[in-house]
């Protein structure tokens, strides 16, 4: 195996003041936590602890040690509404996502609302305008701001205001359960690697020897450069939730290659999240897998450890010992070992003969210790079959007699080498038989660049080869087959792609039979401008460079391509006026910013630029704002796009008041309405007016349960009043209710 180092850089030890040894737990809630430092979200990271209220508001949060308040917040989004306490110690503690402040805050807040005539402000204190001590109630557990369900949002800060893991401090938690792992997964990082034999992606399933170690049965031939990636859960004492990690460490032949703990972060960070977790596997199944390798040439947060970090590339022929430790923060750890063999692909050329009983199989390749075969459904291929007759004529000559009994038609035949290895699994069919040639080309996202896929409708047992043209001329290429039906071909470098057209697929037999697509495409280098048009579709890259390039490898650069994407069940119901298309890698995030841009030439009203999130099976709005006749978003990864018109007004039920209705002098306190808006959705409180008898109120919009309220400060009079409620979304869909409603 070889080491490559990038950079050398200066590593000091994790240091941080932590602050004295009596912090109090911050709320009489529970002690019972929902989310860990350091875990995975939407780009980026969790920067405090999620302590569970068990959906109850109103609970009391403390200051966990004296200091003064530093400043409050609110917004309709974000951490909602929230306190900051400077302490003593030097250290800011932060609660978010309240109901409501104590008392005394809530008339400041009041105050505050009242000077900006608005709902959404953010205030700072001096030392002195408002002391702490330890204990006070500050609030009261909620559900505000942008979360998925109530908690509390909790974090301490250090002296520079960097969020470290709260953990680190006496705080403790009952936790005697080890983390729980799912998979280890291989990635093929440029040309000369392959895993088993293939250039994808491959994923391994664990056997579990005990509650702590796991193992890899077999050996797994790689060559070239890879990446190690593991899917990791942790698990808390009487918790359904899955947590992440603490720390995690991989180890090749005794050496560290890779290590995290997640300590501390600093918040312009938040962006390398994906350098370190695998984006695709998070966005579109929301699972956990930590990469263990270099990705691209970003600066690792300050979770790694292990700097700098490595390249793992093998060419020594050599067996490897690899061991991933993972531990959550009570040192619950769990071990995965596994076996790596560095080795030249085999290639080896197994013979099928159609015969009047069965087929004969026969491979003169001498590496080989055996051929293990079985039935598969080609449509399904989990859904396999051993039930065969097999005579055994030596390791590598067999004859597999036909069972009319059997329904599966099509023969896998995996080969097992002498090294303990396996080579890619070939497909033959038991019965010939006439099959329709169809298929479907697809680009397939990759760290460093893109392959190319192929998928059969049938299996056709033909050889197809891919062909590429670039800058007017067709080159050739070949393609690995992966499954009875799908191929793919090596990565091919973004710079390799310039100038690229189409792609195309072809069956070289007595008769050329050829599947195509065009495609748009363009290479984006970071700090670089680009602009890539597709009818009335533009793609461009900010003047603001995403990231900072950090060594000297070249990984900067990516391919980015749009294309027409068809699936009937995405346009269903909805009213499509451009697309859908797939703006790629849309399983790789951008390494710059870009803008996203539709020509509107037919002047629609009430649309907006729309991405399907594949996870939630739905469509989400992304933004239009207006820009001299197009409309415009920001994007940051690729993905599925469409205009989409949104001629659906918000929904207003449940009103407090209603129009027409009458309400008790003493019992009525508060106006409150329950918002919907299905498509576009509602932005936040500056798209809802209120007016009570003709004047504004400064409602309070809690978007988690899509509520709009607003406290009476004093009681209405008897007699007559006048309401006016107006909701707009985010296509300018407008709902008013305006009339009267009376006290008596």
């Amino acid at each position: 195996m070889s080491i490559y180092k990038y950079i050398l850089l200066p590593y000091f030890l994790f240091s941080i003041s932590v602050g004295a040894e009596d912090y109090l737990w911050p709320t009489n809630a529970s002690k019972t936590i929902t989310g860990v430092f350091g875990d995975i979200r939407p780009f980026r990271y969790h920067t405090g602890i999620d302590i569970r209220t068990y959906g109850i508001n109103g609970l009391d949060i403390y200051a966990i040690q004296d200091g003064y308040i530093s400043r409050i917040a609110v917004s309709t989004s974000g951490y909602g509404k929230v306190v900051y306490i400077k302490m003593k110690d030097g250290n800011t503690s932060v609660y978010a996502h309240l109901d409501r402040f104590n008392e005394k805050l809530e008339l400041i807040k009041e105050q505050l609302q009242k000077q900006c005539d608005c709902f959404s402000f953010n205030h700072t204190f001096s030392p002195d305008q408002y002391p702490i001590k330890r204990g006070e109630v500050i609030g009261y557990t909620g559900d505000s701001g942008s979360l998925s369900g109530p908690h509390i949002h909790f974090e301490i800060r250090n002296k520079k205001g960097e969020p470290f893991n709260p953990l680190l401090t006496n705080y403790t938690i009952k936790d005697d359960i080890p983390p729980t792992p799912k998979k280890l997964i291989i990635t093929n990082l440029n040309k000369e690697s392959y895993i088993n034999g293939l250039p994808k992606i491959t994923e391994f399933d664990l056997e579990k020897i005990s509650d702590t170690k796991y193992v890899i049965n077999g050996i797994i031939s790689v060559s070239g450069e890879i990446g190690i990636s593991a899917e990791i859960y942790d698990k808390i004492n009487d918790q359904p939730f899955n947590f992440g990690l603490y720390r995690i460490k991989l180890e090749i032949d005794d050496n560290v290659i890779y290590q995290s703990e997640y300590n501390h972060i600093n918040f312009n960070e938040g962006y390398k999240i994906y350098s370190e977790r695998d984006y695709a596997k998070y966005s579109f199944e929301r699972k956990k897998v930590y990469s263990l390798y270099k990705k691209n040439n970003y600066e690792p947060s300050s979770f790694v450890k292990s700097l700098p970090i490595k390249k793992i590339s093998f060419n020594d022929r050599s067996y490897h010992k690899c061991k991933i430790t993972a531990s959550d923060y009570n040192g619950n750890e769990i071990e995965i070992n596994f076996d790596l063999l560095s080795t030249k692909n085999k290639n080896t050329i197994i013979n099928v003969k159609n015969q009047d009983k069965g087929l004969a199989i026969e491979s003169n390749d001498e590496k080989l210790k055996s051929i293990d075969a079985y039935l598969v459904n080609e449509l399904d291929e989990t859904i396999i079959s051993a039930d065969l007759k097999i005579d055994t004529l030596s390791t590598t000559n067999y004859f597999v007699h036909n069972n009319s009994k059997i329904l599966l038609n099509t023969l896998a035949l995996q080969p097992i080498y002498k090294d303990g290895t396996i080579g890619p699994t070939q497909y033959h069919k038991m019965k010939s038989e006439d099959t329709m040639l169809k298929g479907k080309i697809k680009l397939v996202d990759n760290e460093r660049g893109i392959s190319f896929g192929f998928e059969e409708s049938w299996f056709s047992e033909k050889q197809p080869v891919l062909g590429l043209t670039l800058d007017k001329k067709l080159y050739k290429f070949p393609l690995y087959q992966i499954s009875s039906r799908e191929y793919i071909s090596d990565i091919f470098y973004p710079l390799e792609l310039r100038d690229l057209t189409k792609a195309s697929v072809f069956y070289l037999d007595s008769t050329v039979h050829q599947f195509s697509v065009n495609i748009n495409s363009n290479v984006s280098i970071s700090g670089f401008p680009l602009i890539l048009n597709d009818k009335s579709i533009t793609l461009k890259s900010t003047e603001k460079q995403k990231y900072v390039s950090f060594d000297e490898s070249n990984h900067d650069d990516s391919f980015v391509y749009i294309e027409d994407y068809i699936d009937k069940n995405l346009i269903d119901g909805m009213n499509i006026m451009y697309g859908p298309f797939l703006i790629g890698p849309q399983s790789v995030p951008f390494k710059d910013e870009f803008e996203l841009f539709y020509e509107n030439e037919k002047k629609y009203a009430n649309i907006g630029i729309f991405k399907y999130d594949s996870y939630n099976k739905k469509w989400k709005f992304s933004d239009n704002q207006k820009d001299d006749g197009r409309i415009k978003t920001k994007i940051k990864t690729g993905g599925i796009y469409s205009i989409i018109r949104d001629d659906e007004a918000p929904i207003i039920t449940k009103k407090i008041p209603n129009v027409g209705s009458t309400y008790r002098h003493d019992d009525f306190n508060m106006l409150q309405y329950e918002i919907k808006d299905e498509l576009s959705g509602i932005k936040d409180e500056n798209s809802i007016e209120v007016l009570l008898d003709g004047e504004k109120v400064i409602i309070e919009y809690n978007t988690y349960r899509g509520i709009v309220f607003y406290e009476l400060k004093e009681p209405l009079e008897i007699g007559t009043h006048t309401i006016e409620v107006t909701i707009k979304d985010n296509c300018d869909n407008e709902k008013r209710i305006k009339g009267n409603f009376y006290i008596k």
